[in-house]
């Protein structure tokens, strides 16, 4: 899903024609400018920019994003002024969140909200779904992340990410091809060095189950390596630690091979696991200004990806920004 958060950044750069100029206006560094822009030309398989001597200068394909990006911007612009009402003071105060899935799309999505509300701060722990329930239900926590939206008419949910978990190897590794991604037989996994998240972990038991489907069972695999976090899982492969599990949406940025079985029956069958998360709130509970104001911004970075799909679908030219 591309981001409120990266078509500034997008823009930034096709004003200021540089990556160094955009990353002193957005008050960044030039590597995370140039990351996130390499994130999306990998993510969507097009190049937005090229260069011409000093400047960087948009492709076709980003032309005719630059339009869009700036009217959706403006809208959010405008959605947040409607959103704190005429007069209103400068947004500060304390967002306390309950998490209970990996990913690399809060950390966005936070420092995406927090850049335009300096004075607000943010404190998001780490608990399992049952805890991350029990504290929204008690006002211990204003908004939680959850994995799936609870079933319970008690709770209102928005849908943030929609992604998958595959498995990868480092690059050197022997099952990677020149293409970046190869294949293996399900039963070697259980002969690898394996890097999986800590056991009783939600991400280990997607895995384990995901595995158990296609034949492998859980007491076949003996991690050598178990770690905190998704993060941490694909920093490991890169370095070479062995076989792990991390989202689709990170291979683009790190140094991995995606790899799939092959042979016959079930144990050919590839290895995607879904990853999903959304922000969930307690129906009858009110929401503090900031609470409320990071809620709609999450629900105007589901309404960007909507509607750029919808305008996408309605064009003669196809876009991989509609891809996914």
């Amino acid at each position: 899903m591309i981001s409120l958060y990266q078509l500034s950044i997008f823009i930034a750069v096709v004003d200021e024609g540089n990556f160094s100029a955009a990353a002193k206006k957005l008050h960044m560094t030039q590597p995370a400018i140039s990351m996130q822009i390499k994130g999306l030309e990998d993510r969507y398989q097009t190049r937005l920019f090229e260069r011409r001597g000093q400047r960087m200068v948009p492709t076709e394909r980003a032309q005719a994003l630059i339009a869009p990006a700036r009217e959706l911007l403006a809208v959010a612009a405008e959605t947040e002024k409607a959103i704190a009402g005429p007069g209103s003071r400068e947004l500060s105060g304390r967002l306390t969140l309950a998490v209970a899935v990996e990913g690399r799309m809060l950390p966005a999505l936070l420092a995406s909200f927090q850049r335009q509300h300096t004075a607000v701060s943010i404190s998001a722990t780490r608990q399992p779904e049952g805890e991350a329930l029990g504290a929204l239900r008690s006002g211990r926590a204003d908004l939680a992340l959850l994995g799936d939206a609870p079933t319970s008419k008690q709770f209102e949910s928005i849908p943030l990410l929609e992604d998958e978990l595959v498995p990868v190897v480092p690059t050197d590794h022997p099952w990677a091809n020149a293409d970046g991604g190869g294949s293996l037989r399900l039963g070697e996994i259980a002969m690898q060095l394996l890097v999986l998240p800590r056991a009783g972990s939600e991400l280990r038991y997607a895995i384990e189950e995901a595995l158990a489907e296609r034949g492998l069972a859980r007491e076949d695999l003996q991690p050598s390596l178990e770690l905190d976090g998704m993060e941490d899982v694909a920093l490991a492969v890169e370095a070479g630690a062995g076989l792990g599990f991390v989202s689709r949406s990170r291979v683009s940025t790190t140094a991995v091979a995606v790899v799939q079985p092959f042979g016959e029956g079930r144990a050919a069958r590839p290895i995607t696991i879904p990853l999903r998360a959304h922000l969930v709130r307690l129906r009858r509970a009110s929401l503090s200004r900031v609470a409320a104001a990071f809620w709609h911004y999450s629900n105007a970075e589901l309404e960007l990806y909507s509607i750029t799909r919808a305008v996408c679908s309605a064009t003669a030219r196809p876009s991989h920004f509609c891809t996914r």
